[in-house]
């Protein structure tokens, strides 16, 4: 009988340690579908991100685009225009840079307070790139305001 007893204790013993064994990776593996699920949606929120800055970055550039073009049709208009004097072409040239220069700036702005999850590094380097453009762009415009004055 006390044999019987023995293997009966040895035999519940085994099954708890089998038990314990399948509960440990029960754990385990649902421990491991947690973390990948956590990192799927870290990289699904990133692709998000990603998409709407590059969403945002698009819609600028066609509204950047299309008042500049405005601005090129009254500066291209300005060119051909005689009758004004000098003076007058002067000051509506002027007004034209300025209009120019604070859409830039307005846009810049815009797109850097829309883009706030960019780095500090990022920002820094959109502003070095919009400033090249910007004062390459001011320098293509006195090189034509030079050629058009040599022409008359």
């Amino acid at each position: 009988m006390t044999y019987a007893l023995g293997l009966l204790a040895y035999a519940v013993l085994v099954m708890i340690g089998f038990c314990v064994g399948a509960r440990r990776e029960l754990l385990a593996g649902l421990q491991l579908r947690a973390e990948t699920a956590e990192r799927e949606q870290s990289l699904r929120i990133a692709q998000a991100r990603e998409q709407e800055r590059t969403r945002i970055a698009r819609e600028m550039h066609d509204v950047l685009a299309h008042r500049i073009s405005f601005v090129d049709v009254y500066a291209g208009a300005l060119a051909y225009r005689d009758a004004l004097t000098r003076d007058e072409t002067r000051v509506t040239a002027t007004l034209i840079a300025a209009a120019t220069d604070g859409v830039l700036t307005l846009r810049r702005d815009e797109a850097l307070g829309h883009l706030v999850h960019l780095t500090e590094r990022e920002r820094d380097a959109a502003v070095v790139r919009h400033r090249a453009k910007r004062d390459g762009a001011r320098a293509r415009a006195r090189a034509n305001k030079g050629a058009g004055a040599a022409n008359r």
